[in-house]
């Protein structure tokens, strides 16, 4: 993982779209969820926002990270 700062500054990790949305996809095929499945447990009426996140278009809120566990 890559970190930015230094000097005295606090460093804050580099968060990467594609390797998370690779990791999103990966552990869901894992666990033989469906988009659709994951999307509905989320909260989600459609899975634009699944296939966004495993594209790695955009991240999820840690909101719905910590409610995927």
């Amino acid at each position: 993982m890559e970190y930015i700062g230094g000097d005295g500054v606090m460093n804050y990790p580099i968060v990467s779209l594609s390797a998370t949305g690779d990791n999103i996809r990966r552990l869901r095929k894992e666990r033989k969820v469906k988009t659709s499945e994951l999307a509905d447990y989320l909260g989600f009426s459609d899975v634009q926002a699944v296939y966004k996140w495993e594209r790695g278009e955009c991240l999820p809120t840690l909101e719905k990270l910590f409610c995927a566990q």
